[in-house]
């Protein structure tokens, strides 16, 4: 074995920001402590009481798009969409993998837990067709029937088929929705047989409704069915049929529902969750910011809510009259596009999203502690964050500034560049910034005055990063026309042009001491350059696929690792010295965009399309020696 370090980093994944808009995704855990949801490929456990604690999940190598978890909490299902179309069961104590589920194609569109553990179902999308039966011990197929699937599946247990005595039998009771078809299913585990029987309204009524969700009724006589055209229909299990009352609780359509002791509460597309008694007639209601599209009871107390809505947010709301709402959590809800930290501080760092929001956050217990939502401006694409000011780069061609206190805006640079600027860096003095758009300018404007100064036009396609040099003096820029250039700002002139051999540059980066210049790109290959030599010094394949195309690079501030990451959805650590690669992590469920290292060098953060901001440690692994007294 090697005496040096077994291994030089090691990235561990502290914390993400986000979480995935599941339909009934959201899971309040029956210890009354943690919350479940997923993000991106992971399911991610939380504290309440302190949302720095968090649990991971990692089993899927897609998005996760169903989630449930079983009446004790032991259990925990979570379904992906993609090519292994797998369902997993946990175990919740171990943090482990029970059983993996392979028989879908496509997508676990719903899944669901029979409510004594035993049972498993699962439906795949549209394209699949299938409903599964699950053995949950074993993790054997109990049965599998094929039904008529739509893009909106929605699945729940009820309680066992009465005999004419009213006795339970062995069967189960299982009502799916697919689009305006509700069946309800007899189960019985030991033959494998399923009985399905289609639901029709009562009398010679017609209802035509999209299910968008569906519970039982705590006394499990009775299904209730949220509806796209916001009305709640009920069912009836033991006649099987429709009634054919509804009750309207909103125009935008129904999204979520739970059935509680005496009622109901659902979650509406308006943002309202209202409380409904058993009769159907409306008792509470409350307003939040944004579409529901998930909810969940605080299981055995029954007198709290969690609520996921759409803008990103988690909400705990006090049962029954709603009248007491805390924000528990604030993520994007669109692709993370940048990021950066704040000068030498490593405790806060701001993101800019699609969502059309910028957000600072604060590491210590990763709460938004500033945002700022811009409306009628296109999308953010590049971001500076310094102690004073947020600068922020948008489609609509503007430079805007914020205050990282109260977010109130300072100042825009309106046309600072046609169509989109796309690249921003200030100058270490703070007395410029440089701004690259998308039709391949460069332009440097005085901060104070925000007057154009130079104008610097050389490249052929977008600039897709900026990086000044220590001195104030030297500018490199890198553009999707497979140059990066070398700007003397004060005579306004280039001094240096480099051209790779094949596709776009992507990102750029300058080595510690400011002697080299790293890119990756559209070559799938990160690169080493010295500016005085006209070929570049070293390079090296992303992967052995020749398939990830990196979009971002960072070097860390003791210019000691190199991180990239990109479509493969991967972050790699390289040696900066030799460019070898140190180690590969995958938490991301999409493209990676864009990467930033701590002050500190303790902390990796990335962001990209799945949504989603990561926050890594960075570990350096143990000597030999101190491996050897450890005994491992």
């Amino acid at each position: 074995m090697d005496k040096q370090l077994l291994a030089p980093h090691i990235l561990e994944l502290e914390h993400a920001i986000g979480i995935s808009q599941v339909p009934s995704g959201l899971h309040y855990h029956p210890n009354g402590r943690e919350y479940l949801y997923a993000v991106g490929a992971s399911v991610v456990i939380t504290q309440l009481a302190d949302l720095h604690e968090q649990c991971f999940l990692c089993g899927h190598n897609a998005d996760i798009c169903a989630l449930d978890v079983s009446t004790s909490g032991q259990l925990i299902a979570s379904g992906q969409r993609g090519g292994n179309t797998d369902a997993i069961i946990w175990h919740y104590d171990s943090k482990s993998i029970l059983h993996r589920l392979s028989e879908h194609d496509y997508e676990v569109a719903a899944l669901s837990f029979s409510r004594d553990e035993l049972l498993l179902c699962t439906i795949g999308s549209v394209d699949d067709s299938k409903l599964a039966i699950w053995d949950v011990s074993t993790g054997a197929i109990v049965s599998i029937v094929t039904v008529a699937s739509s893009s909106r599946v929605c699945l729940a247990w009820g309680g066992m088929v009465k005999d004419f005595k009213q006795r339970d039998t062995v069967s189960y009771v299982l009502c799916g929705a697919f689009g305006s078809n509700i069946a309800v299913w007899e189960v019985n585990p030991f033959s494998g047989e399923v009985n399905e029987e289609r639901l029709s309204a009562e009398g010679r009524g017609t209802l035509h409704r999209i299910v968008t969700a569906l519970d039982f009724a705590t006394d499990l006589q009775t299904i209730y069915c949220a509806t796209s055209s916001g009305d709640v229909m009920v069912v009836s299990v033991c006649q099987k049929i429709i009634r054919s009352r509804t009750m309207l609780v909103s125009h935008s359509g129904l999204t979520a529902i739970e059935a509680v002791q005496g009622g109901l509460i659902v979650g509406c597309n308006d943002g309202t969750v209202t409380i409904l008694d058993a009769s159907l007639v409306r008792l509470s209601r409350a307003q939040l910011p944004g579409a529901v599209f998930s909810l969940s009871v605080l299981p055995n107390h029954h007198d709290e809510l969690l609520v996921a809505v759409a803008s990103g947010s988690v909400h705990r709301i006090r049962l029954p009259d709603l009248t007491q709402t805390l924000l528990v959590s604030d993520n994007h809800s669109a692709a993370v596009r940048a990021l950066a930290f704040s000068g030498n501080d490593s405790a806060l760092f701001s993101t800019a999203s699609s969502d059309c929001s910028i957000r600072i956050w604060d590491t210590d217990d990763f709460r938004a502690v500033m945002t700022v939502a811009v409306r009628d401006a296109g999308l953010p694409l590049c971001l500076v964050y310094t102690p004073d000011v947020v600068l922020s780069g948008w489609t609509d061609g503007k430079v805007r500034a914020h205050d990282p206190q109260n977010a109130s805006p300072l100042w825009q640079i309106d046309n600072a560049h046609a169509k989109s600027v796309t690249s921003l860096v200030m100058a270490p003095n703070e007395r410029f910034i440089v701004s690259g758009g998308i039709l391949g300018d460069v332009r440097v404007w005085e901060l104070r005055s925000r007057d154009l100064v130079s104008h610097l036009k050389e490249h052929n396609g977008a600039i897709t990063g900026l990086k000044l040099y220590s001195d104030n003096i030297h500018l490199v820029s890198c553009s999707k026309d497979r140059s990066f250039h070398c700007w003397d700002l004060r005579n306004e002139k280039r001094i240096s042009s480099h051209t790779q051999r094949m596709g776009g540059i992507n990102s750029i980066a300058l080595s510690h001491n400011q002697t080299a210049v790293f890119t990756v790109g559209q070559e799938k290959r990160i690169t080493l350059w010295n500016l005085s030599e006209e070929t570049h010094l070293m390079q090296r394949d992303l992967d052995s696929s020749k398939l990830d195309e990196a979009n971002a690079i960072a070097v860390s501030r003791d210019g000691n690792l190199i991180a990239t990451g990109g479509t493969s959805r991967e972050i790699r650590l390289w040696n900066p010295h030799d460019l070898a690669m140190i180690t590969t992590v995958k938490g991301h469920s999409d493209s990676i965009l864009d990467l930033a290292f701590s002050p500190d060098n303790h902390q990796l953060v990335s962001c990209g399309e799945d949504s989603v901001v990561l926050v890594w440690n960075i570990l350096a692994s143990p000597t030999f020696a101190e491996w050897q007294e450890s005994g491992v």
